[in-house]
């Protein structure tokens, strides 16, 4: 399993400011996985230049503590056709008004994603998010 760095982009920061200053509700709704590598600029990523993206999946995300949210997805090969290099994963949420590329975790070793020949995988993502207070997130 690759390790991968996680980089909170400018328009994430500037949408869990929004939720926490107004005791919002974030929204996770999926996580995208592209081909692409994207590393030194994953801050200046907007969910409008996140390309090259070959599967979604839907997301899930809880409070773990006062600083730390868990965001989650999990999907299967049973669509994909070809082998995929996994350098950049992207995480979009939404409060509800604003949709967001939160993060973009990247690595300089992917993962590869295989196309089913055999039978099906399955693969999970977990990425811990560091905030400065959780206490107004829901």
């Amino acid at each position: 399993m690759a390790n991968y760095t996680t980089t909170i982009t400018n328009e994430g920061a500037a949408l869990l400011a929004s939720v926490i200053a107004n005791q919002g509700t974030l929204t996770f709704n999926e996580f995208c996985f592209p081909e692409n590598d994207y590393t030194g600029q994953e801050s200046t990523l907007t969910e409008g230049t996140f390309l090259g993206v070959f599967i979604t999946a839907s997301a899930a995300a809880s409070v773990i503590d006062s600083t730390t949210i868990k965001a989650s997805a999990q999907f299967d090969n049973s669509t994909i056709t070809g082998n995929h290099d996994l350098y950049s994963i992207g995480i979009v949420g939404t409060d509800g008004n604003t949709t967001a590329l939160i993060a973009v975790c990247t690595t300089t070793d992917p993962d590869v994603i295989r196309e089913p020949l055999t039978g099906t995988s399955t693969y999970a993502f977990n990425v811990n998010l560091s905030v400065s207070d959780t206490s107004q997130i829901t």
